[in-house]
């Protein structure tokens, strides 16, 4: 489906909880591969597979599609100043500044869309998301936009 889709040929990946950092690459291969998932769910509700159905469901929401590209925005700045502590050897006069920044840039996350959000929300049109019909609605914005204030304040 990827091939047919032109999507990039990566796998989904697994998150393992005492390796928090697989969420991000999980999370990011699941962005990257969306529409391809979706289709091949698609296929497999198709055929009676009540669980594709549900997860479809799930997938073709705004709200999914949105938080999905968020968490990957917010986690790659999470990622990038954990691989910092994660040196061998640690300067220790970068570690204050970076976290200073990766702060300041969730911060920004509040009032300003990430790279990979804005270019998701340009990409829902006519409650379509790549060829895709979604659940779009004025409701399921405002709820998205509550919960992305309130993820990353509390991150």
């Amino acid at each position: 489906m990827k091939k047919i889709l032109d999507d990039p040929q990566i796998q989904l990946k697994k998150v393992f909880e005492v390796r928090w950092l697989s969420f991000h690459s999980a999370v990011d291969s699941l962005r990257r591969t969306m529409v391809s998932v979706m289709a091949t769910l698609e296929a497999d509700a198709a055929e009676g597979d009540p669980s594709a159905s549900g997860l479809l469901k799930t997938m073709r929401s705004y709200n999914f599609i949105c938080l999905t590209n968020l968490l990957s925005d917010v986690l790659g700045i999470i990622t990038k100043l954990s691989k910092l502590f994660q040196r061998e050897v640690l300067d220790f006069s970068v570690i204050q500044p970076s976290i200073c920044n990766s702060i300041e840039a969730l911060l920004q996350l509040k009032d300003h869309d990430g790279l990979h959000l804005s270019t998701c929300k340009q990409e829902i049109c006519d409650n379509m998301y790549h060829n895709q019909p979604i659940e779009n609605s004025l409701a399921q914005q405002r709820t998205f936009a509550s919960a992305k204030n309130q993820f990353v304040q509390a991150v």
